[in-house]
C-alpha cells in the first residue's frame, strides 16, 4: 500500500509519501517539502507549520511503529522542491536542528534525514555542480528571493552529514532521471530542465554576490479554451517534479511548476504523448491551483481520480478559476475528488479589491466557490469535496494495491 498524505502547510506545501519495502525491511517516509516560516489559519491566527504539524505528524508515526519516546524517525528521503519560502522554510528549519545551528521544535531532533534532493548552487558544492551532466541528454521548454534560505540549508544539510543529491547525474536532481533505490516505488523525474536550472543558477549567483557586498544576510533558519497567463518566476519553474508509481498507483507531485512544462517532461520520459490522457491516483495541483500554473491543456490531459489543493486562500490560492476549470470536467462524465487542506478558508482579494469569481459569481471563502460549482448538476452528481479533519495534521489517502 502507498499512503499520501498532505500536511496542513497553510498556504505551502508539506507532504509525506508512505509505503512498505521488502527491502529495508519497514515502511519508507519521504516528505517532500516543509511548508512557509508561518501561516494563518481561517481566523487570521498565526502558526508554524514546521512545529505544529509537520513535526508532531512525524512523531505520531513514530509512535504508531511502537518507537521509544528518545527513538529516532528515519526519513529515507527528504526532497526540497525548489527555494520559496513557503516550501523550504521547514526544510532549512529541520536541517538547522539537525546541525545544532538553530533551536529545534520540540522533538524536531527525533527525526533522521540523512538523505536530501535539493538543486543547490552554494559554494559549499564548489565545482561539482554540472547542469549539462545533470540532464543526460533530455531537453525540456522550462524555465530567487530565497536563495539566503538555499544557502542555509544546504550549509545546515552538509554540517550534519546529510547527502544531497547522491549519486546524481552533475549533483543536479533534473528531468529525465529514476533513481533506481527506492523499491517496490520508482520515480521518475519530470522536471526541471536545462532551461530553468540555468536561469536558476544566474539568479543564485547574483544574489550571494549581493549577500557578500551588504555583508551577513541575517537570514534566520527557519481545457475549454481557458487561457491564464503563465507563471515565469524563476524559482517556480525551477521545482522537482516526481511521478512516483508503487503497487500499481500513480502520485504526481508537482511542486510550483508550470502544468505545460510537467506535459513536456511527461512527453520527454515518452510517458504522454499529445493528443493522449495520462491518468494518476492522486495529483498535488502545481502551485496550490494558481491561474498562473493550471492550463486547461493540462487539465484535460492528466486526469487523476483525487486532486489535492495545498493552500488556505492567501493569494487566492486555489484559484477560483481553476477550480472551476477542473470540477468541469465532470461535464465528460468522469467521477473524481477535489480535496482541500483547509477546508474553512477565506479569500484574499487581488491588488485591485477584487473576489476571484466562479462563472461569473464573486466568491469569498471556499465553501461559496464550492455551492456556486454544484449549481452545476454535473458537478453536484460527479465531484466529492474533501477536506482535512481540523484536529488532524493531515489529510491522508490509502491507495491499497492494484493489479
Amino acid at each position: 500500500m502507498m499512503i499520501f498524505e498532505a500536511i496542513d502547510a497553510g498556504h505551502g506545501d508539506a507532504i509525506l509519501l508512505r509505503y512498505r519495502s521488502e527491502n529495508v525491511g519497514r515502511e519508507r517516509v519521504m516528505l517532500i517539502d516543509g511548508g512557509p516560516k508561518s501561516a494563518r489559519n481561517e481566523k487570521g491566527d498565526s502558526y508554524i507549520p514546521y512545529q505544529t504539524r509537520i513535526i508532531p505528524r512525524l512523531m505520531e508515526l513514530r509512535k504508531e511503529r511502537g518507537g521509544a519516546a528518545d527513538s529516532v524517525l528515519p526519513l529515507d528521503l527528504v526532497v526540497c522542491t525548489h527555494i520559496d519560502d513557503d516550501h523550504i522554510a521547514g526544510i532549512e528549519r529541520l536541517y538547522g536542528c539537525l546541525s545544532k545551528n538553530s533551536t529545534c521544535a520540540k522533538d524536531g531532533d527525533k527525526v533522521d534525514g540523512s538523505r536530501l534532493w535539493f538543486n543547490s548552487f552554494s559554494d559549499l558544492l564548489g565545482d561539482a555542480v554540472d547542469i549539462k551532466a545533470a540532464l543526460a541528454g533530455v531537453p525540456v521548454q522550462a524555465v530567487a528571493a530565497s536563495v539566503g534560505q538555499g544557502e542555509n540549508t544546504t550549509r545546515f544539510a552538509l554540517a550534519c552529514g546529510a547527502e544531497i543529491n547522491a549519486d546524481a547525474p552533475g549533483t543536479l536532481i533534473a528531468v529525465g532521471q529514476q533513481p533506481k533505490d527506492l523499491q517496490p516505488a520508482k520515480v521518475t523525474i519530470l522536471n526541471p530542465g536545462e532551461r530553468s536550472l540555468t536561469r536558476l543558477r544566474k539568479e543564485w549567483l547574483k544574489k550571494v554576490e549581493e549577500m557578500k557586498k551588504k555583508g551577513p544576510t541575517g537570514v534566520p533558519a527557519g481545457a475549454g479554451g481557458v487561457s491564464f497567463a503563465p507563471d515565469n518566476a524563476i524559482a517556480n519553474l525551477s521545482s522537482i517534479v516526481m511521478l512516483v508509481e508503487a503497487f500499481g498507483r500513480r502520485v504526481l507531485l508537482t511542486g510550483d511548476q508550470l502544468s505545460l512544462d510537467i506535459l513536456d517532461g511527461l512527453e520527454s520520459a515518452q510517458r504522454w504523448k499529445k493528443g493522449q490522457t495520462f491518468h494518476v491516483d492522486i495529483m498535488k495541483v502545481p502551485h496550490h491551483g494558481s491561474t498562473a500554473n493550471v492550463q486547461s491543456e493540462f487539465v484535460a490531459a492528466i486526469t487523476a481520480d483525487i486532486y489535492v489543493f495545498s493552500a488556505n486562500g492567501k493569494d487566492q490560492n486555489p484559484d477560483p478559476p481553476v477550480l472551476e476549470l477542473i470540477a468541469d470536467e465532470a461535464k465528460k462524465g468522469r467521477k473524481f475528488t477535489m480535496a482541500f487542506t483547509n477546508g474553512a478558508m477565506n479569500y484574499e482579494t487581488d491588488k485591485k479589491g477584487n473576489f476571484g469569481k466562479i462563472r461569473g459569481t464573486p466568491v469569498k471563502t471556499l465553501a461559496e466557490a464550492i455551492a456556486e460549482l454544484k449549481k452545476d448538476p454535473d458537478v453536484a452528481k460527479n465531484v466529492t469535496f474533501m477536506f482535512r479533519d481540523p484536529a488532524k495534521h493531515s489529510l491522508v489517502f490509502p491507495l491499497a494495491p492494484k493489479p
